[in-house]
């Protein structure tokens, strides 16, 4: 499965960036993740983690922003942008364009492009 490899590869400490919590997102095809995740942003990378009480088998995870690619898209009526990962390309996380428009300006000039691949890397 891919979500260990995923927080293998990006199991890191927490970071002080600007902090959204209790936020929605869709991870992988099946996976949506309902007003329980936690994510914070800085120039550095992008912090993910799901709310206490859903933590067991979801570690917080660190990335660096350099090892994320983005893809924005549409699905009826909500717009989101996908993120990709180069340590797990099997996983991707979907948020809100609203949020993510609020992750992109903490990210300032780090803030990935899109690179349009389906396989980013």
């Amino acid at each position: 499965d891919a979500l260990p490899i995923f927080a293998r590869s990006y199991r890191k400490a927490r970071f002080k960036g600007a902090r959204w919590q209790f936020q929605s997102g869709q991870m992988r095809l099946l996976m949506n993740a309902h007003n329980v995740l936690e994510i914070d942003a800085d120039s550095q990378g992008l912090y993910l983690a799901t709310i206490f009480l859903f933590r067991v088998g979801f570690p917080p995870v660190r990335i660096p922003w350099k090892d994320i690619s983005v893809k924005p898209g549409k699905f009826l009526f909500w717009n989101y942008v996908e993120f990709r990962f180069r340590q797990a390309p099997a996983v991707f996380l979907q948020l809100s364009a609203e949020l993510t428009r609020k992750i992109s300006a903490e990210a300032g000039d780090a803030w990935p492009v899109d690179r349009g691949a389906a396989i980013p890397f």
